[in-house]
């Protein structure tokens, strides 16, 4: 059987692949819409006021989306620097135990995050940085990182050696060849990965829940939370809690509607190998 014939479908498969992915879509849209309909029931868009001006715990929404922001964009910065340096030393580079500890770094990703509680928070302790921004995008990075390596691992493995080799018979150096070479060429992964990262930081609940306790730190995951319970449960209360979950979930629309045609891109361009 030809490669091509593996990958070509008629039209009843087409028309059945099409009905799947639009339930899948249906399936994912329902509870968003049905926030958005709750959002606005009994005050309209004045919940969406309430909001704004609410404080919790004397912090105002936009103060903890900014903390969200920050946190979310020094973690992206952290994991895209590092998986993109290590990805490129496990894939292009050649030094001894590079095979066992590609293997140890990527085990790490079967570990289940609550194992991983404890040694973080005796590891922040001792470093003293527990109830700080560091507390959350250290530990978010590092959970993140596996992924990330293997990631760009993968997309480097995609990239000729041909182009080190030439560089090396110029003279060049590792350093070199990394910045001026390989890393212009990985830009759709890098920028994949860059809004993957923010996205998870920006969602995590987990960690800043467990590591910080001032308000001031507060970011927007947790502030849809202790924004419903010093609401209340009330059904007038309850539309302004559905109305803090979309002002939390608009920027990060925003931010896939903006950059999805990189992702996607990012996510193929190291599918082929050659």
């Amino acid at each position: 059987m030809k490669t091509a014939d593996i990958f070509r479908v008629n039209n009843s498969e087409k028309r059945m692949m099409q009905i799947i992915l639009f339930i899948c879509s249906f399936i994912w849209l329902f509870p968003a819409y049905s926030a958005l309909k709750q959002s606005l029931l009994f005050n309209g868009w004045g919940n969406y006021i309430s909001v704004f001006t609410t404080k919790i715990a004397g912090v105002s929404v936009f103060s903890t989306l900014g903390n969200s922001f920050y946190v979310a964009l020094i973690h992206s910065i952290i994991v895209v620097g590092i998986a993109a340096m290590s990805g490129y030393a496990f894939s292009k580079m050649h030094f001894v135990g590079k095979k066992i500890l590609y293997v140890v770094v990527i085990s790490f990703m079967s570990v289940p995050i609550t194992v991983m509680i404890a040694p973080l928070f005796f590891t922040l302790t001792r470093m003293n940085i527990i109830n700080t921004r560091a507390s959350i995008f250290l530990p978010e990075a590092a959970l993140t990182l596996p992924f990330s390596v293997l990631m760009m691992r993968n997309f480097f493995d995609s990239l000729p050696n041909e182009l080190m080799e030439s560089a090396y018979m110029d003279g060049a150096g590792d350093f070199r060849i990394f910045t001026r070479i390989y890393m212009p060429l990985s830009t759709p992964a890098l920028l994949n990965l860059s809004v993957l990262s923010f996205m998870w930081s920006f969602k995590d609940y987990l960690t800043p829940a467990l590591f910080t306790s001032d308000p001031k730190l507060m970011t927007a995951t947790l502030a849809v939370s202790r924004f419903k319970d010093s609401l209340g449960g009330t059904p007038d209360n309850l539309g302004r809690y559905y109305a803090a979950m979309v002002v939390i979930a608009v920027p990060i629309i925003v931010l896939f509607s903006f950059f999805q045609k990189f992702m996607r891109s990012g996510m193929t361009a190291g599918a082929i190998k050659g």
